[in-house]
C-alpha cells in the first residue's frame, strides 16, 4: 500500500508481481474519498477492517432477501453543447467531442470534448477491478476519426500508455491533436485528459500513434456463416466468469452472442442493445465485444477462458497470449496495450461477425459479410491481481 500524494511507485510496479498495488491518495482527487476508496479496495481484497473505528456509532443492518434487480428509475440527463462558433472554433460533430481547431503554423488539428458518466451513460458497464475505465476502443475510435478528418484515415500504430478512470462525480475533459504531415505523409496523434473544472492540472497523456494513407488490405467476409467445420462454443456464462476475475461488464458491453471455434480460428456474432451508433465510426462498445471473442481463442475448456479486452498501459512487455487459467494467483487476463494497421471499411454497423484467424488479429464484417474493420495487430499485457500489499 502505497501511502504519499500520488501512485508515483503503484505505476511503476511490476505486473508480474503477485501482490496487489493499492495508492491511498492520487492527485487531483477528493483525499477523504481516495482514503475511503483505498480502504474499501483493501476490504474487497481480502483485508480485514475495523469498521466500528472508521464509521463509530453506527451499526450492521441486514441485507434485503431478494435479488437486487439492478434497474435505475431516472431519466438520463441530456447534453446541451455550447455553441462552438462563440468561440472562434468548429463543431466536431463526434459524440465523444465537441469543437474542433486548427492550430497555426503547423497543418495540425485539435479537438476537444467532455467525457462523463452522466453524458454518456454506456461508460459505466466498463469496469475493470471495480472502477470505471474508458475502454481503450474508444481511443481507437477516437484516433481514427481525427485521422479520417484529416484525409489519414489508417491507424499506422496506436500505444496506450495511462487509463482514463472516469469517476461518477466529475467529468474529464479530453483532446485529441494531430500533427502535421510528415514527408510520408503520416500524422502523429495524442490523446490527452484531464479532470474538468482543473484549469491547473496537468494533461495525462492516454495513448499516442500513428495515422496515415495506407490502406489496410481488405478480407471478405465468409460466404456461409458459421463456416463450414465450425464447432459451437457455449457462451452463456461468459461475462459471470470475466466478473469473477475482475472484468464487470455492463449490458452495455455485453456483445458477446454466439461463438464458434475451427481449429486456430474463433468466429462470432456482436450485437447490443439499445447504443446509439450515429456519429460514431464503430462504436467502442462492440469494437470492445469483438475483442472479447479473443478469450476464445486458445482455449478449448470454455470454463477457464480468459484474453485481452481492455484498456491498458505502456510496457515493454511483448505477451501476445489470450489463454490462463482463472485459478492461481494471477488473473491470467490480458490486456491490449498497442494496436497496429486498423482500418474502418464501414460505419453504422450495429450488429457485427467476426473472424479472429489468430490471436491478434480480427476481421470484422456486418451481418451480410460486407467489411467494416480490420485490426491486424492487437498486442497484449497481462492483468494480474493477488494480496494486497
Amino acid at each position: 500500500m502505497e501511502i504519499g500524494p500520488d501512485a508515483a511507485l503503484t505505476a511503476t510496479a511490476d505486473p508480474g508481481d503477485e501482490a496487489e498495488f493499492i495508492a491511498v491518495q492520487r492527485r487531483d482527487r477528493d483525499q477523504p474519498r481516495q482514503l475511503l476508496s483505498a480502504v474499501g479496495e483493501l476490504y474487497t481484497r481480502g483485508v480485514p477492517v475495523d469498521w466500528a473505528a472508521l464509521f463509530p456509532g453506527a451499526r450492521r443492518v441486514d441485507l434485503p432477501t431478494y435479488a437486487f434487480q439492478r434497474q435505475r428509475f431516472w431519466l438520463d440527463s441530456v447534453a446541451v453543447p455550447a455553441d462552438p462558433a462563440a468561440a472562434g472554433q468548429q463543431n466536431a460533430d463526434h459524440p465523444l467531442l465537441a469543437a474542433m481547431v486548427a492550430l497555426p503554423g503547423s497543418d495540425g488539428v485539435a479537438w476537444t470534448g467532455r467525457l462523463s458518466l452522466d453524458a454518456h451513460p454506456w461508460l459505466a458497464d466498463h469496469t475493470v477491478t471495480g472502477t470505471v475505465l474508458l475502454p481503450g476502443t474508444a481511443f481507437v475510435e477516437l484516433a481514427l476519426f481525427a485521422g479520417d478528418q484529416v484525409g489519414c484515415p489508417t491507424i499506422e500504430e496506436l500505444t496506450l500508455h495511462h487509463p482514463l478512470v472516469l469517476s461518477p462525480d466529475q467529468g474529464a475533459a479530453i483532446q485529441v491533436t494531430v500533427a502535421g504531415p510528415d514527408e510520408a505523409g503520416h500524422r502523429a496523434v495524442e490523446v490527452h485528459s484531464r479532470p474538468e473544472g482543473s484549469a491547473e492540472s496537468l494533461w495525462t497523456v492516454h495513448a499516442t500513434g500513428t495515422v496515415g494513407l495506407n490502406a489496410v488490405q481488405v478480407r471478405a467476409g465468409a460466404g456461409v456463416w458459421p463456416p463450414e467445420g465450425a464447432v459451437a462454443v457455449p457462451v452463456a456464462e461468459f461475462y459471470d466468469r470475466l466478473a469473477d476475475q475482475g472484468l464487470a461488464y455492463g449490458p452495455s458491453f455485453q456483445g458477446l452472442q454466439t461463438a464458434w471455434r475451427r481449429g486456430g480460428e474463433v468466429f462470432a456474432e456482436i450485437a447490443v442493445t439499445g447504443l446509439e451508433v450515429g456519429g460514431y465510426g464503430i462504436h467502442p462498445a462492440l469494437l470492445d465485444a469483438a475483442l472479447h471473442t479473443a478469450f476464445l481463442h486458445t482455449n478449448t475448456n470454455t470454463d477457464t477462458n480468459t484474453g485481452s479486452t481492455d484498456s491498458g498501459t505502456d510496457t515493454d512487455s511483448t505477451d501476445t497470449g489470450t489463454s490462463g487459467s482463472g485459478s492461481g494467483s494471477g488473473l491470467g487476463v490480458a490486456v491490449p496495450f498497442s494496436w497496429s494497421g486498423i482500418g474502418l471499411h464501414a460505419t453504422g454497423a450495429t450488429a457485427l461477425r467476426v473472424h479472429l484467424p489468430d490471436p491478434q488479429t480480427l476481421h470484422i464484417t456486418d451481418t451480410t459479410g460486407a467489411p467494416v474493420a480490420t485490426v491486424t495487430t492487437v498486442t497484449t499485457r497481462p492483468l494480474t491481481t493477488g494480496p494486497a500489499a
